[in-house]
């Protein structure tokens, strides 16, 4: 919170883009972009290092344990690629398969600031696909000698984009691979941000399984699904053989960019303030009274104990960054599992939510 008081609150002038660019990590992402660019759009907004008694508060999962009295403000919180948030008021996520219960609301992650499109002078030209991420996160398929062997001789080249400096660099990039490793629990909370990112380019984005990326948009259509690196070397074969195939395609990514703009985006995060939060959940007034207050004070109890009875068990082996973990199959710990899930079952019968990924499993 230092780092950001000089820029926060007034001691040095600077635009909400240029804060943008600042911004290190997804907390920065998801707490400081949100905060300017809400505050522009709403009345009475701030930005406060605890929670507001009888406000709207966000947080991010990760500071959630630090806030105190959270039974006296409404509180949502960011669950990012994290476990679910328990005792909060509301939840947003970042892909819609990570919906699990009636007041968990799916927002688009923020697009990259300070994006350079690709250049309109490059045509219809296949050469260059950029992966813009860590190369950890590129499975080792798209890394071997004989798969860049391959591009080589169809005139491709793979760029890694590894330095966060050239994440913003599409100028020279014609397609965006966005196939990232990992196991399917740490893939179905990550955010579709390449695709989006590949679409505001003016590219074309091959993109792996990741749920976020199919609720989005269709095979052939706003991008290319691949599966491995042999079906990578015959679809760019297939597009380089047919250019209006790949025209089509960036046509329609400028088209799909205006719905995760960051005016689009802004728009669904002030619609769920007003319409879901501000308008169904009492305020003020309510949050006052003392009844009130314990009966969410007993709920923001019961959610922490969740949370720690939760932390793990549901990641099948895997922590959040895709990692092997080892889990103590203690009885304890199958009592906390048992009574977690018939706690959730028991939410879900009650709130029967609509999961709008579930449509696309059937």
């Amino acid at each position: 919170m230092d780092f950001w008081k000089p820029f926060l609150f007034g001691e040095k002038s600077i635009s909400n883009d240029e804060i943008s660019d600042l911004c290190r990590d997804g907390r920065d992402v998801w707490i400081i972009n949100t905060y300017t660019r809400v505050r522009d759009a709403l009345a009475a907004v701030s930005i406060s290092a605890d929670v507001v008694p009888g406000a709207i508060c966000i947080a991010h999962h990760d500071d959630l344990a630090q806030l105190s009295n959270t039974h006296e403000c409404v509180l949502v919180a960011i669950r990012a690629d994290r476990e679910r948030s328990f005792g909060c008021d509301f939840e947003v996520v970042q892909s819609p398969s990570s919906i699990e219960w009636e007041r968990s609301f799916f927002i688009p992650h923020w697009p990259q600031f300070g994006l350079s499109p690709r250049s309109v002078d490059r045509g219809n030209t296949i050469s260059r696909i950029g992966f813009f991420g860590l190369e950890k996160n590129l499975a080792d398929e798209f890394r071997t000698e004989a798969f860049h062997d391959a591009l080589k001789r169809m005139g491709v080249e793979l760029v890694i984009c590894h330095e966060p400096s050239s994440w913003t660099r599409y100028n020279d990039i014609d397609i965006v691979l966005a196939i990232r490793d990992g196991s399917p629990y740490y893939l179905q909370s990550k955010p579709a941000s390449k695709l989006y990112n590949a679409w505001i380019a003016g590219c074309v984005a091959f993109v792996g399984d990741e749920p976020a990326f199919h609720y989005h948009g269709l095979h052939r259509i706003d991008f290319m699904h691949i599966r491995d690196s042999a079906e990578m070397i015959r679809t760019l074969e297939e597009l380089k053989s047919n250019p209006q195939v790949y025209e089509q395609m960036r046509h329609r990514s400028l088209i799909r960019a205006r719905e995760v703009s960051v005016e689009a985006t802004l728009k669904k995060w002030c619609e769920f303030l007003e319409r879901e939060v501000r308008s169904k959940y009492p305020l003020e007034k309510e949050i006052q009274s003392a009844n009130f207050r314990r009966g969410r004070l007993l709920r923001r109890k019961v959610g922490q104990l969740r949370q720690r009875a939760r932390s793990g068990l549901y990641s099948h082996g895997f922590d959040k960054h895709g990692r092997k973990t080892q889990h103590k199959n203690s009885t304890t710990g199958r009592i906390a599992c048992l009574l977690d899930r018939k706690i959730t079952s028991l939410e879900n019968f009650r709130g029967r939510y609509n999961n709008p990924y579930d449509s696309l499993k059937r």
